[in-house]
């Protein structure tokens, strides 16, 4: 016999329909290209904004009384690697939040929801660990020898690397913005960390293409739900 809760409201027709799953395979291979450009870019002018310092606020001080105050060729890039960097940021909420999906179409007992994979990179602690796990995740979840379980799947070195450079990267950032040195170091690091993701995301991409090719081979395509556990 069914249990059933007493309190809940009466089931519709519509309510006893088979939910549709909402997940839904996307190829990411033009989207982790166009991520990539962006990365790229960010890096330029983040370059050109070390080698071209912005205005000094001095500067700006004695100029306020000016009717006019051009921007400075430093100020100009500083904009634009503002800019560069904030694309970089949106492009990768619309591109991991969608791999998230891809991997619950091709895999099963995926932890992580497709918002985790984005709104844990900006909780305070936890964004030290979280979003490194929800990554490899989505790695190992898009293993293409679909003959191995998975979860027995390696989490490789780019990924470790990847995310111990954004980490002393943000730390040497900060250093630099209240002391005033290490902006070299920052931009080292920028660069190993936007490398590496550039490597991961297209690696990311392919895996599930090619993961997903390998099932369709097979004659099956596990459910777009699973057991899952939001974290």
């Amino acid at each position: 016999m069914d249990s059933q809760n007493p309190y809940a409201a009466p089931a519709t027709d519509e309510q006893s329909r088979p939910e549709q799953p909402p997940e839904y395979y996307v190829p990411l291979e033009s989207r982790a290209k166009w991520v990539s450009l962006t990365i790229v870019v960010s890096l330029v002018f983040g370059t050109l904004s070390m080698l071209i310092p912005a205005t000094e606020a001095t500067e700006l001080i004695q100029t306020a009384s000016e009717e006019e105050v051009p921007l400075s060729l430093g100020d100009s890039i500083e904009i634009l690697y503002v800019v560069a960097a904030l694309a970089v940021i949106v492009m990768l909420c619309f591109f991991l939040p969608q791999a998230n999906r891809n991997a619950r179409v091709l895999a099963q007992d995926i932890q992580f929801t497709p918002a985790a994979t984005i709104w844990w990179f900006f909780v305070p602690i936890m964004n030290l660990i979280r979003p490194y796990q929800a990554v490899s995740e989505l790695w190992n979840s898009s293993e293409p020898n679909t003959t191995v379980p998975w979860k027995f799947g390696v989490t490789p070195s780019i990924l470790r690397i990847w995310w111990g450079a954004w980490i002393i990267s943000t730390v040497f950032e900060r250093m630099a913005s209240k002391l005033g040195v290490g902006h070299g170091v920052s931009l080292f690091f920028d660069y190993i960390a936007g490398g590496a993701l550039i490597v991961i995301l297209r690696g990311l991409a392919q895996r599930q293409a090619q993961r997903k090719q390998a099932l369709e081979t097979a004659g099956h395509i596990p459910s777009a739900y699973s057991a899952s556990v939001s974290r």
